[in-house]
C-alpha cells in the first residue's frame, strides 16, 4: 500500500496546489474572456470554496463506506468533468458551474490522498510526518506552478491549456487508482488499504492468518462489507473488537459529544484563519503600514511561502523525535515570536526587521495544519477519515470566514489592527493546544473511552497504558 498510495498521494497533492493558484494566475485573462466584472469573478470563485467545503464534509462520511480507492476515483472523475466544464465556458454560469464541481472534486480527493495516512502508520509521530510530505507537496504544487504558468501566460494567453495539462495529470490519476484496485482483486486477494482504508484498519492490524483488515472488518464503525470479491460480511469468527463488544461503543460512535473533537476542529480553523490571512493581507499591510514597496512586499510574500513549503518537507526529518504537542507548542512559539515584530513601529530599518520576521515566520506555519490534522486522526482512530473531514471542513469555514473579519477591522481601525488578527488567532490555537491533550486523558480516564486507537476501560495497567500514550502525545 505505501509504495503505491503515498507516492499517488504525494503526486495528487501537487495537483491539487496547482489548481488552488492557477485560479489567481489566470484570473485578469478568464475575466476578459468572460466578460466579467470583479463582483462576478469573486462570486465565481466563492462558489469554487463552497463546492470544497460541501466536498470536505460529504467526504468525510463517505470514506467510511467507499474507502480510499473509491474516494480517490470518485474525486478525481468529478475534477475532470469541473476542468472540462471551465474550459468549454463562456460565460457567468458556465465558468461557476464548472468551478463549483472542481470545487466538489478536489475537496473529495484531498479527502482520499490524506485518509491513506492512518492506514499507513498508526502511531502519531508517523502520521504527523506523512501529513507533512502530503502538505509540502502541496506546497510545492503551490509555489511552482505560478512560476511556470506566470511565464506561459504571460506568453501566449493560453490559459484553457494549462487547465488542460492538470486536468490531463488528474486523468492520470484516476487511471492509476481504477488499474491498481482491478490489479489487486485479479489475484484473487486485496493486500490491506491496496482497495482503500480508512484510518481504523492499518497493514498493521492483519490477523495470524494473514488475512487483511478489511476481510475481518470493513471499518470501526460497523458498517457491513461489500459482498464479492473486495470483501466479505464479517462472522463470528473474523469479527473485530468493536463488532463483538469487547471495546466501549464510544470506540464506534461518531465522536460528536467529545469536547476533544471540537477543540481540534476549533484550533485547526482558527489557524487557517491565521494562514489565509497572512497570505491575504501581508502585502496590503506592508505597503502601506511600513511604506515598502509592491515588489519587494511581494518578494516577502513569495519568501513566506517558501520557507513555509521548506518546513514541510523537512518535517519529517525530525518530527520523529519530538512529541506532537511538543512540535506544536515549538512551532506556534517560533510563530508568534517571528510574527511579534509586526507590533514594534516605524519604518526604514524596523520594517526590514518586520520583513525578516515574516519570512521566519514561515517555518513556525508549516507544520501547524498537518500536526493537527495527525493527532486528531490518531486521537479517534476509529473514525480517522470521517474526523479528517471535519478537519478539513473546519479549515475551509476558517479560510472562508478570515477575509471578512479582517478586513470589518481594517475598514473601522486600520490595516495595522487587522493584521494584528492575525497574532490573536495564533495565541488562541497556542492556548488550545496546551489545553487539549490534558482535558483529554483526564477524561478518558474517568469515562473509560477509546484514546488513541486503545481500549482505557478493562484492567488498570491497560487504562495506565492507554493514558501515558495520551500524555506522549
Amino acid at each position: 500500500m505505501k509504495r503505491f498510495w503515498l507516492p499517488l498521494g504525494l503526486f495528487a497533492m501537487v495537483v491539487i496546489g496547482s489548481y488552488d493558484m492557477l485560479r489567481g494566475a489566470a484570473a485578469p485573462l478568464m475575466q476578459a474572456d468572460w466578460r466579467l466584472g470583479y463582483e462576478q469573478l469573486g462570486s465565481v470563485f466563492s462558489l469554487g470554496s463552497l463546492g470544497y467545503l460541501a466536498g470536505t464534509l460529504l467526504s468525510g462520511y463517505a470514506v467510511q463506506r467507499m474507502w480510499v480507492r473509491g474516494l480517490v476515483v470518485l474525486g478525481a472523475t468529478v475534477v475532470v468533468v469541473g476542468t472540462g466544464v471551465i474550459g468549454l465556458a463562456h460565460g457567468f454560469w458556465s465558468a461557476a458551474a464548472g468551478f463549483a464541481i472542481v470545487g466538489v472534486g478536489t475537496g473529495a480527493l484531498e479527502i482520499g490522498t490524506n485518509a491513506v495516512i492512518p492506514a499507513i502508520t498508526p502511531s502519531a509521530t508517523g502520521q504527523s510526518r506523512y501529513f507533512n510530505w502530503l502538505h509540502g507537496f502541496y506546497g510545492i504544487g503551490a509555489c511552482g506552478l505560478p512560476l511556470a504558468a506566470g511565464w506561459i501566460l504571460q506568453a501566449t494567453h493560453a490559459w484553457r491549456t494549462v487547465y488542460g495539462v492538470l486536468g490531463c495529470a488528474v486523468l492520470a490519476i484516476l487511471v492509476l487508482a481504477v488499474a491498481r484496485g482491478r490489479t489487486g482483486m485479479a489475484g484473487g486477494t486485496t493486500p490491506a488499504g491496496e482497495m482503500g482504508m480508512t484510518g481504523a484498519t492499518s497493514v498493521a492490524e492483519s490477523g495470524p492468518t494473514g488475512e487483511s483488515a478489511r476481510d475481518r472488518t470493513p471499518s470501526a464503525a460497523g458498517d457491513p462489507a461489500p459482498s464479492g470479491a473486495g470483501g466479505r460480511r464479517t462472522s463470528a469468527a473474523t469479527a473485530s473488537p468493536a463488532a463483538t463488544g469487547s471495546v466501549p461503543a464510544a470506540a464506534t460512535r461518531t465522536p460528536w459529544r467529545d469536547s476533544v473533537l471540537w477543540g481540534f476542529m476549533l484550533a485547526i480553523g482558527v489557524y487557517v484563519m491565521a494562514e489565509v490571512g497572512l497570505g491575504t493581507w501581508l502585502t496590503t499591510y506592508l505597503v502601506e503600514a511600513r511604506g515598502v514597496s509592491l515588489s519587494l512586499a511581494s518578494l516577502c510574500l513569495s519568501g513566506f511561502f517558501l520557507t513555509f513549503t521548506a518546513g514541510r518537507l523537512a518535517a519529517p526529518l525530525w518530527l520523529h523525535r519530538v512529541a506532537p504537542r511538543r512540535a506544536l507548542l515549538g512551532a506556534l512559539g517560533v510563530s508568534l515570536l517571528a510574527l511579534g515584530t509586526s507590533w514594534l513601529p516605524g519604518t526604514g530599518t524596523v520594517a526590514g526587521v518586520v520583513l525578516c520576521g515574516v519570512i521566519l515566520a514561515g517555518f513556525g506555519f508549516s507544520i501547524l495544519f498537518p500536526t493537527l490534522t495527525a493527532l486528531a486522526s490518531h486521537t479517534f482512530s476509529a473514525q480517522a477519515g470521517r474526523v479528517i473531514g471535519l478537519m478539513f471542513t473546519a479549515g475551509a469555514i476558517g479560510s472562508m470566514s478570515t477575509n471578512a473579519m479582517i478586513g470589518a477591522v481594517a475598514s473601522r481601525w486600520g490595516i495595522q489592527a487587522g493584521f494584528s488578527l492575525i497574532w490573536g488567532f495564533l495565541l488562541a490555537v497556542l492556548m488550545m493546544v496546551w489545553w487539549m491533550p490534558d482535558v483529554h486523558g483526564q477524561k478518558a480516564e474517568r469515562n473509560g473511552e477509546i484514546v488513541s486507537g486503545y481500549p482505557v476501560g478493562g484492567s488498570a495497567e491497560s487504562r495506565r497504558d492507554a493514558c501515558e500514550d495520551v500524555a506522549r502525545l
